[in-house]
C-alpha cells in the first residue's frame, strides 16, 4: 500500500499543473471547476515521468560501469600500446559517467521523495473531496459526476456532453437540488449527501439535495458556511453558493511555497517536468560515443601519455592525443563505435567448473561476472610480469659471470689443481697471502687484450696521448 501511494504521488511529476502566481475567488461553475477536476483525475500520470527519470539514471550508472569493465578487460588482454592507451582513456571517462549518474540518482531520489510527500498530500485532499461528494457514477461504471441543475441545462448538460469521462460539478445559480428525473433519467444511481442518498425536501418529494446546510428537510448537518474542500481550492458558502480559487499559469515559481499546498505541489511537479536526463546515456555504445568526444577524452589521453614516466613532453603528447582521436575515435566518433564493436567481439575466458571457457565479451552483462573476468586477466598478467622479472634477473646474473676479467677468475680459484688447469692461471705456492692463484704469462697477455677492448682499441696503430698518458687509437 505504501509503495502504491508513493507511485501515485510521484505520478504528479508528469502533470502540467498550472503554476499558481495569483489566487482569486469566483462562483463555482463547470468552467471554474473543470481544472480542479482534471487535476484530481491526472495526479496519477506523472508516475511515468518521475519513475522514468530514476530508471534512466539507474540504468546509466549500471551501463557505464559495465562498459568501463569491458574496456579494462580489453586493455588487459591487448598488446598494442596505442590501442591500449585509446581504450584506457575511454575507460576512465566511462567511470566518470558512472560516478556522475550515481550521484545524480541519489540527489534526484531525494528531490522526488520531497515531491512525493507534497503532491501525495494534495492528491489525498482531492481524493477525499471526491469521496465526500461521492457521486456514484452511471450504470456503465464511468467516472463519478456531481451536478446541480435542471435537465438539459447547466451542469447536467455539461455532464451529458462529457459523458462522465472525468469528475465534473457545478453549483447551480439558483438551486441546490436535482429533480428525480435528472437523477433517474440522467443515468445516476444516486447522489450522496452526507450518507442520505435520496433525502427529499418537503412533502412533494420532487427534488434531491446536493448540499444540505443546516438540518432542514429532515437531513443531518452536512456542510456549514466556510467549509473548504480539496486543500482549500473549494469553499462552500451556502446552500446554493460556493467559490473556488483561480490559479494562473502566467509564470513559474522560483521556490516551493509553504502556505499553499496546491502551489507547493505545482512547484514540485514543475521541477520534475523540467528535468532533462538526456545527458545520461542508457546504452553502452552511446556511453562510449559520448566518452570518445574530443573535449572529454583529449585531456585524459595527454595525461596517460605524459604520466607516470614523463618521457613524452606535453607538446608531443598533445600531438599524439590528436592522432589517436583521429585514428581510433574519429571526429564524429564513428571509429570509436567500430572499436567498441570489435571489443564486444573479443573472446574472453570465464569460469566454468574447475576451468574456464571462452565467450564473446558482449555476452557478459553482469557487473559481478565482468569483475571476475577482469580479475582473471589481471592475475594472469601479474604472473607474466613476475616470470619476466625472474628471467631478466637470471639473465643479468649470467652476464655478470661472463663479464668477469681473467684476473678475477684466477683470484677466485682456491686449489692448485684447478688453478694450474687454466692456461691463464698459475698457482704460486711461495706466495704467503691469498689469493695464490695468479696470472700466468698467457693470462697477462689476455688481461692486456681485455684492457684494450675496454678502451676501444685492438692493439694496433697506437700513439701516446701526451695530455693523459694513455694510448690513443690513430
Amino acid at each position: 500500500m505504501l509503495k502504491k501511494r508513493l507511485l501515485i504521488a510521484v505520478a504528479a511529476a508528469a502533470l502540467i499543473l498550472p503554476a499558481p502566481t495569483q489566487t482569486a475567488t469566483e462562483p463555482l461553475a463547470h468552467g471554474a471547476w473543470q481544472p480542479i477536476c482534471e487535476l484530481g483525475a491526472q495526479l496519477n500520470k506523472p508516475i511515468e515521468r518521475a519513475l522514468s527519470i530514476l530508471a534512466t539514471l539507474a540504468t546509466a550508472a549500471e551501463k557505464a560501469s559495465t562498459a568501463a569493465l569491458k574496456l579494462q578487460i580489453f586493455a588487459e588482454k591487448n598488446t598494442d600500446e596505442e590501442n591500449t592507451i585509446a581504450v584506457q582513456a575511454l575507460q576512465l571517462d566511462t567511470v566518470r559517467q558512472a560516478i556522475s549518474a550515481r550521484k545524480e540518482l541519489q540527489e534526484q531520489t531525494t528531490t522526488l521523495t520531497t515531491a512525493v510527500a507534497v503532491v501525495g498530500q494534495l492528491s489525498g485532499h482531492i481524493a477525499q473531496t471526491f469521496a465526500i461528494l461521492k457521486t456514484t457514477g452511471h450504470t456503465d461504471n464511468s467516472m463519478y459526476c456531481v451536478a446541480s441543475s435542471t435537465p438539459g441545462t447547466g451542469g447536467h448538460a455539461f455532464i451529458a456532453q462529457q459523458r462522465c469521462d472525468k469528475p465534473v460539478t457545478q453549483f447551480a445559480p439558483a438551486m441546490d437540488k436535482l429533480t428525480p428525473a435528472v437523477v433517474e433519467n440522467g443515468g445516476f444511481k444516486k447522489i450522496v449527501s452526507h450518507g442520505n442518498a435520496f433525502s427529499r425536501e418537503g412533502g412533494d418529494g420532487t427534488k434531491y439535495k446536493l448540499f444540505d446546510v443546516g438540518s432542514t428537510g429532515g437531513t443531518s448537518n452536512f456542510y456549514t458556511g466556510g467549509t473548504t474542500l480539496a486543500a482549500g481550492i473549494i469553499s462552500v458558502t451556502g446552500t446554493t453558493t460556493g467559490t473556488a480559487k483561480s490559479y494562473s499559469s502566467a509564470s513559474k515559481l522560483d521556490n516551493r511555497p509553504t502556505d499553499d499546498l496546491v502551489k507547493a505541489a505545482a512547484y514540485d511537479i514543475q521541477q520534475i517536468e523540467d528535468y532533462d536526463a538526456s545527458a545520461f546515456k542508457t546504452a553502452e555504445l552511446e556511453i562510449i560515443k559520448q566518452s570518445a568526444t574530443a573535449d572529454r577524452v583529449r585531456p585524459i589521453l595527454i595525461k596517460l601519455l605524459t604520466q607516470p614516466t614523463g618521457e613524452v613532453d606535453k607538446d608531443a603528447a598533445e600531438k599524439k592525443a590528436d592522432e589517436i582521436i583521429n585514428t581510433k575515435y574519429g571526429k564524429d566518433t564513428t571509429k570509436a563505435a567500430s572499436l567498441w564493436l570489435d571489443i564486444e567481439k573479443t573472446m574472453v575466458a570465464t569460469p566454468k567448473g574447475d576451468g574456464t571457457t571462452e565467450v564473446e565479451l558482449k555476452t557478459i552483462t553482469d557487473a559481478n561476472q565482468l569483475s571476475e573476468v577482469l580479475a582473471y586477466y589481471s592475475r594472469l598478467n601479474n604472473v607474466k610480469i613476475r616470470n619476466q622479472e625472474k628471467e631478466l634477473q637470471e639473465a643479468k646474473n649470467k652476464v655478470k659471470i661472463v663479464t668477469k676479467t681473467t684476473e678475477q677468475i684466477c683470484k677466485e680459484i682456491n686449489d692448485a689443481k684447478t688453478c694450474n688447469a687454466d692456461k691463464n692461471c698459475r698457482y704460486n705456492e711461495t706466495k704467503k697471502e691469498e689469493p695464490k692463484c695468479v696470472l700466468s704469462e698467457d693470462g697477462k697477455k689476455q688481461v692486456e687484450k681485455e684492457a684494450e677492448k675496454q678502451q676501444g682499441t685492438d692493439g694496433k696503430n697506437k700513439e701516446k696521448c701526451a695530455k693523459h698518458g694513455t694510448k690513443k687509437q690513430a
